[in-house]
């Protein structure tokens, strides 16, 4: 009972965990005259988790953080860009999120713009188990062919760096390595996304010199290009295992699956902790084997000691083809395991050299 109870605890923070949250709008900053709503110190409570943007004061520039670090970004009297940590900077509109640990994926495709770039995150997200109508951050960590970025000016007279008919001020890049915060949703037009998009960007450089609101994005496809995602165990269905088989009796095969937790709990019968704790061992394990690639069934064998559970989770995710699977029932002492544990490097050795 203990454990279910703490089972659950965890279930319910690792769905709060990633979400992403907002202060203020787009569209309703303006009403208020850009008067910040939120002051950056306040959010930063679990500092090393936490990724978020929007304007800085009173529209005087840009605020973008990662990993706890708050930077802004402003245009001086000459124009120049200038960046620097400021963690009681205070902004009109403000989207976040926590994200305690990261998922990375490599990607090769041709981002011609932000249109295109928004349908690679998508298809990605998807590919990954994501309910993309709910809103996630991402990060994405490359070199950009162009890139082109703003900072955000006063719009009134009163506030120090008005100029009058500057709203903001441009810079252009090309070939410039550096990370790019953003957050993805479907439905958050004019509140931290624009009206014709469903993501919103920001772009900090390599050395931290560079910061600013992305306008214009190219990525060649030639280039190797990092994508983070939130990566949470626990979170409905991201805990999910991609299969593919590479062998058959009938020849050589490229059929790949998802299985996720929800598919476990409908072969099973039901969600219970033996379930959950069952395939979390698992997919650690194969985080281990298969990183960042599907899990081959063919080469794949695993040794268990009965239980119903666990059992159960190994077979109905077709992890492993069924004839890859050996339930050990040995009462030899310590349980089996001196046996289990002789199976297991047999079973390695087997693998090892297929």
């Amino acid at each position: 009972m203990k454990f279910t109870m703490t089972l659950a605890i965890l279930l319910l923070f690792s769905q709060l965990e990633a979400q992403v949250l907002h202060v203020g709008s787009m569209d309703e900053m303006g009403k208020n005259g850009f008067q910040p709503t939120v002051s950056i110190d306040s959010l930063l409570q679990d500092k090393n988790t936490l990724y978020g943007m929007g304007p800085y004061g009173f529209m005087q520039g840009e605020i973008t953080i990662v990993k706890g670090q708050p930077f802004v970004a402003y245009a001086d009297e000459n124009g120049q860009l200038i960046v620097r940590k400021d963690p009681k900077a205070k902004a009109p509109f403000f989207v976040y999120a926590y994200v305690r640990d990261w998922k990375e994926f490599e990607i090769n495709a041709e981002i011609i713009d932000q249109k295109s770039l928004e349908m690679a995150i998508r298809e990605l997200a998807q590919k990954q188990g994501f309910d993309t109508s709910t809103p996630f951050p991402f990060r994405i960590v490359t070199e950009m062919e162009e890139l082109a970025i703003h900072v955000v000016a006063p719009r009134s007279s009163n506030i120090p760096g008005f100029k009058e008919g500057v709203n903001s001020v441009k810079y252009v890049f090309n070939k410039i390595s550096g990370e790019i915060l953003g957050f993805y949703s479907e439905q958050s037009q004019g509140i931290y996304t624009a009206k014709d998009s469903n993501i919103h960007l920001h772009f900090i450089s390599s050395d931290q010199s560079k910061m600013g609101h992305v306008n214009h994005i190219r990525i060649s496809e030639k280039q190797k290009t990092k994508v983070l995602l939130p990566f949470s165990p626990m979170q409905g269905d991201k805990l999910s295992f991609n299969t593919i088989d590479t062998d058959f009796s009938k020849g050589r095969l490229t059929n790949e699956q998802n299985i996720t937790i929800s598919d476990l709990e409908k072969f099973h019968g039901h969600l219970c902790d033996g379930l959950v704790v069952g395939a979390l061992a698992m997919q650690q394990a194969m985080t281990v084997l298969y990183p960042n690639q599907p899990i081959d069934r063919t080469n794949l064998r695993i040794v268990s000691k009965p239980s119903p559970c666990l059992y159960s989770k190994v077979k109905a995710s077709k992890i492993v083809q069924f004839l890859n699977f050996m339930q050990h029932t040995s009462r030899c002492p310590h349980m089996g395991f001196p046996c289990l544990q002789r199976q297991i490097f047999l079973r390695l050795v087997y693998f090892l050299q297929y």
